[in-house]
């Protein structure tokens, strides 16, 4: 009897298990069910809302399935897009629209699935993100030359907590193109256009971009977001410029000389202190430059940031400056053609103003011993404080005129302002001075506020395709392993007409490059390393070095031509790239870099060409002599773009609202 009392009680103890076992089972498989159909419901809403947010209607019912597993809300704040559009030339934002998404999620056990942006999202519950059904993203490459983005915003509002839903308009903007803005117009010309999403399924979205475009895709892990970025073509890359730096911080140092020649009429004259007439150097810095006392630049001058000198320099062309100019004190003297300064002009004690045009925005400041020639015409924006000094030019001021005590003013003051020389006594018997005269014409600044920056998109893409192309169809030589490891003392080492691959070029006594037969290209994976020795070319087709390392030219190094061409030989580096070229070291061609880390030339180097990139310092008595002839050729042939190429961008704002039902 007790053992059918045991026998009973076991077995009511294993059906009990298998009913809460089997109940979990159930559980867990009406969970899934649950899930799996309110996905399927999301794309239905998907659907229903890119019908009435694009205008297609005015509004739509849509359903989630019944369940009290889960719960739906609508979060009007979860979720960003930024849209911005740059001018690549300029520098200057076009366009910069930030637009809340807002997200209706479904919530169930540590899951979800959201709608957001157009796209529908799941989450499992560990955390991770995948696309369900795409966003409203369209990227069509252009097979014609017309590669083109839409891209229909829809954001989505509201206090829907059910599971039945009514989806209606809540009208929509254009953000691009504008027919009220000619700079909001297709075709997108010199234009770069990022599209960045912050949103907790920004790896989704990101996953999404890199498949869809093939693009620039960043991810900001920290702000939990993802940034897209498109370029529109481009004119050639033009090698305009002697110098072309978007260094933050430039050194030129004392006895530097900017000129210029043209290899394709003759060879380079020497420099004789001055810049023969018809020279053209023109030297182009991004941010801020310091120039020692004594540079000479036979050209215009451009500083978009602020320029500080000590001493004098020559400039025989315009200097224009997107920011303060400061002289240090020394006796030195400014000369340019014209001074345009888009900030304010600090001249040191001792300094010599011989300019015949300056125009400066803000105020004039001068310490002692300052002289102000008599070709001088200046036109102030704010205040003019004189120091003691001669002043014997012509200065119209919007502001104040303050002459300093004993100072000579033998010239013509013209102030908007007062001449205020209260409690000071100048010598001015000889000058010509009003007071209340008209504000003076500063239309001049435009020049400082457009200044045009050069293309400095970096090349790494093309590099890198171009070592791998050049690696994998190589020309054979005898000389190639003895230029990887320096071994050409014993015999001069000779690469004809042709394409070449190399681990690296270290070079040891003598290399000629003979171009007479054809061109030749040098596909170098690591560093190019000249050291003191020499590199020359002969024959008159061109050479490219592709370098994938650093580059550099030992003091005393060579890198000439024959012909003494700056326009023949070009050597372009990626963005992680450094270029040193040494003390005393000559070397023919261009310097190709934008984007990279570092450029410095040391004393008494001299580069016949041009140079494109990070350039930081030029030491004092160095030279770069601008070869003219590089005006009218590209700085690199075909495509350069790191970024996929962008024609025509539609992008607008669609809104919609969803309630209960």
């Amino acid at each position: 009897m007790i053992g059918v009392v045991l026998l009973l009680g076991l077995t009511a103890v294993s059906l009990s298990a298998v009913v809460v076992v089997g109940g979990e089972a159930i559980d867990a498989t009406q969970d899934r069910v649950t899930f799996d159909g309110t996905e399927l419901a999301m794309t239905e809403l998907d659907s229903r809302v890119a019908l009435v947010g694009l205008g297609q209607a005015e509004s739509r019912r849509v359903s989630l399935p019944a369940s009290q597993r889960g719960t739906t809300t609508v979060d009007e704040d979860a979720g960003e897009l930024r849209f911005t559009v740059t001018n690549r030339s300029t520098g200057d934002t076009v366009l910069d629209r930030t637009v809340t998404l807002g997200t209706v999620r479904y919530e169930q056990d540590g899951r979800s699935l959201a709608y957001q942006g157009g796209g529908v999202w799941r989450v499992s519950d560990g955390g991770a993100a995948r696309m369900v059904s795409p966003p409203e993203f369209h990227y069509r490459a252009g097979g014609g030359g017309q590669p083109t983005l839409t891209l229909p915003v829809v954001t989505v509002s509201g206090d829907a907590t059910g599971d039945s839903f009514v989806v209606t308009a809540n009208g929509s903007d254009p953000l691009f193109p504008r027919s009220d803005d000619p700079a909001l117009g297709n075709p997108l010309e010199s234009g770069r256009v990022e599209v960045t999403v912050r949103s907790d399924y920004y790896r989704a979205w990101g996953s999404y971009l890199e498949t869809r475009t093939s693009g620039t895709v960043t991810y900001d892990h920290d702000a939990r977001s993802v940034t897209l970025t498109l370029v529109s073509p481009t004119e050639p890359r033009r090698l305009d410029d002697a110098i072309a730096s978007e260094s933050l911080n430039v050194v030129l140092g004392g006895g530097a000389t900017v000129d210029s020649y043209n290899s394709s009429e003759a060879p380079y004259a020497g420099d004789d202190g001055t810049c023969p007439a018809g020279t053209d150097a023109t030297v182009y810095v991004k941010e801020d430059l310091e120039v020692s006392g004594g540079s000479v630049v036979c050209g215009d001058m451009y500083v978009d940031g602020d320029l500080a000198v000590g001493g004098g320099i020559t400039v025989r062309g315009d200097l224009v400056v997107n920011g303060d100019l400061s002289f240090g004190g020394g006796s030195g003297t400014v000369d340019a053609d014209a001074i345009v300064v888009d900030g304010g002009l600090d001249l040191g004690g001792g300094v010599t103003l011989a300019s015949d045009t300056v125009v400066v925005r803000d105020s004039v400041s001068e310490d002692g011993g300052v002289t102000v020639t008599s070709n001088v015409n200046v036109a102030v924006g704010g205040e003019y404080l004189s120091g003691s000094g001669d002043f014997e030019g012509t200065a119209r001021v919007r502001g104040d005129f303050v002459p300093a005590d004993g100072q000579y003013v033998g010239g013509t003051v013209r102030t908007a302002g007062e001449y205020a020389d209260d409690g000071v006594w100048p010598d001015d018997d000889d000058a010509t001075i009003v007071e209340g005269a008209v504000p003076p014409d500063l239309s001049r600044l435009d020049r400082a506020r457009t200044i045009g920056e050069p293309n400095f998109e970096p090349i790494d893409n093309r590099i890198a395709s171009t070592l791998d192309d050049v690696e994998n169809d190589s020309d054979a030589d005898d000389h190639l392993d003895d230029i990887e490891s320096g071994s050409c003392w014993g015999e001069t080492c000779t690469l004809s007409a042709g394409r070449y691959y190399l681990d690296r070029v270290d070079v040891g006594g003598n290399v000629v490059v003979n171009t007479t037969d054809g061109p030749v290209t040098l596909a170098v994976r690591n560093d190019f390393d000249v050291g003191s020795d020499g590199i020359e070319v002969v024959g008159d087709n061109p050479v490219e070095v592709y370098v994938g390392g650093d580059v550099r030219v030992g003091g005393g190094g060579d890198l000439v031509t024959a012909s003494g061409r700056g326009d023949q030989v070009r050597i372009y580096g990626g963005s992680g790239s450094t270029y040193s070229v040494g003390s005393g070291s000559r070397v023919y061609g261009v310097l190709y870099a934008p984007g990279n880390e570092e450029i410095t030339l040391g004393s008494g180097a001299e580069l016949y060409g041009a140079v494109v990139g990070t350039v930081s310092r030029v030491s004092g008595d160095a030279a770069i002599h601008y070869d003219y002839a590089l005006a009218d050729q590209p700085a690199i042939d075909g495509d350069s773009d790191q970024h996929p190429h962008l024609t025509y961008v539609h992008v607008s704002v669609n809104r919609v609202e969803i309630d209960d039902d």
